[in-house]
């Protein structure tokens, strides 16, 4: 419909690659927000975790999950303006089996 392309806001923000398999979790450190994970390879079983903790650990507030075994170019999209992160930084799980991912974030 024509009056959709209204209703578009656009977010500036940064992505962070994370590659297929990579085992260490991946701390990002100033985001203030969070907007989802795209999935840049597929057909792996890894379910990536995303948590509002900029030291590292799997623990605090879950700010996201993907489900196992989600297909190629799946996308993650939280509400804009995204998430709050209270921490100052995300956590996004690693491990052998993880796909490879973008991290959006502000």
């Amino acid at each position: 419909m024509a009056g959709d392309r209204d209703n578009v806001t656009l977010v500036a923000c940064q992505v962070t690659p994370i590659a297929a398999g990579n085992v260490p979790n991946t701390v990002i450190t100033g985001a203030r927000n969070y907007y989802g994970i795209k999935l840049s390879s597929g057909g792996v079983v890894g379910a990536p975790t995303v948590f509002d903790n900029n030291a590292g650990a799997l623990a605090g507030t879950q700010l996201d999950s993907i489900a196992t075994l989600a297909v190629l170019g799946f996308f993650s999209p939280l509400p804009v303006p995204g998430l709050a992160v209270l921490t100052g930084g995300i956590t996004v799980s690693g491990g052998a089996t993880m796909p490879g991912m973008l991290v959006y974030w502000s």
